[in-house]
């Protein structure tokens, strides 16, 4: 009665084979056309993704639980990517040249988290107190190795410029605490904040040096709730919500992998954070 186990594993797996077919036209202030190439970029891969989720329920007097939750994750993304590009002139008759460019990418990540949290009501029956603490920590390994076809060799040349190594590592922890208190029949009011702490960490294999940042997030939150005869019903809540930059976003290294679409991140960006007020009337 007072205690309960749960246990769930989950795997996923996903393959896929794609071909994206472009036309590139250059039109000069004449409107003729003076630039003509077709890009063909095949894609094909494979993505492994199990995870396994653990918890806990401890219910002690009436009003106390103590609930533990523990998870494992872990996935691996290959993706094999070519791009083929064929120069035209404007009648689409052959110029001779073209261009072929292979990357292969591999991704590995794996990550655990722990949750614990504590709810107790207190002897009055009016006052309830509910404390939690969180740990989450991920480590994703990027590999990319590019490569061009040199001709007249015929043989494929390494792309260092394209190419990358790097280990991404982030740590979450928080603690949590809050208070609720019935004042009266249907009316209540809660309220308590958060105490977040994210790290980061860049391992740039390839560029020998390391890239890391760290920052505190403060996440308060409280409502109100009141209903009047079991049929009208009005809450006020307030929460501050964070939103945390992606690896993407991060990642300092310059990404050429698109030659279109030169891009990176910044290891410094912190998290953004947003007021959210709500006011729900029912009946």
């Amino acid at each position: 009665k007072s205690n309960l186990l749960n246990f769930v594993f989950n795997y996923n797996q996903n393959r896929f084979d794609n071909t994206n077919n472009t036309e590139f036209r250059n039109i000069n202030r004449f409107g003729d056309l003076w630039r003509l190439s077709r890009r063909q970029v095949q894609s094909e891969g494979n993505n492994i993704t199990p995870n396994m989720v653990m918890s806990y329920t401890k219910k002690g007097k009436p009003g106390e639980t103590l609930k533990i939750i523990a998870g494992f994750n872990f996935s691996f993304n290959e993706n094999d990517r070519e791009f083929y590009q064929q120069f035209y002139f404007p009648d689409y008759t052959p110029t001779g040249q073209d261009s072929l460019q292979q990357q292969l990418n591999n991704t590995t990540i794996n990550g655990h988290n722990l949750r614990v949290n504590y709810d107790k009501m207190l002897g009055n029956k009016k006052t309830f107190i509910s404390a939690g603490a969180f740990y989450n920590r991920s480590n994703n390994h990027v590999l990319v190795d590019a490569s061009y076809l040199k001709k007249p060799e015929g043989t494929m040349e390494e792309l260092a410029l394209l190419s990358n190594d790097l280990w991404f590592h982030q740590t979450i922890s928080s603690l949590r605490g809050s208070a609720k208190q019935v004042f009266g029949r249907n009316f209540s009011i809660t309220a308590g904040t958060s105490v977040e702490k994210t790290g980061i960490w860049f391992e740039l294999l390839k560029e020998g040096r390391d890239a890391m940042n760290d920052y505190y997030t403060w996440l308060p939150f409280a409502n109100i709730n009141k209903t009047w005869e079991g049929k009208l019903n009005l809450t006020l809540a307030y929460r501050r919500s964070i939103r945390r930059p992606g690896i993407g976003e991060l990642n300092p290294t310059v990404d050429f992998s698109d030659p279109y679409n030169v891009r990176f991140g910044n290891e410094k960006l912190e998290a953004s954070t947003a007021h959210n007020f709500d006011l729900i009337l029912g009946r």
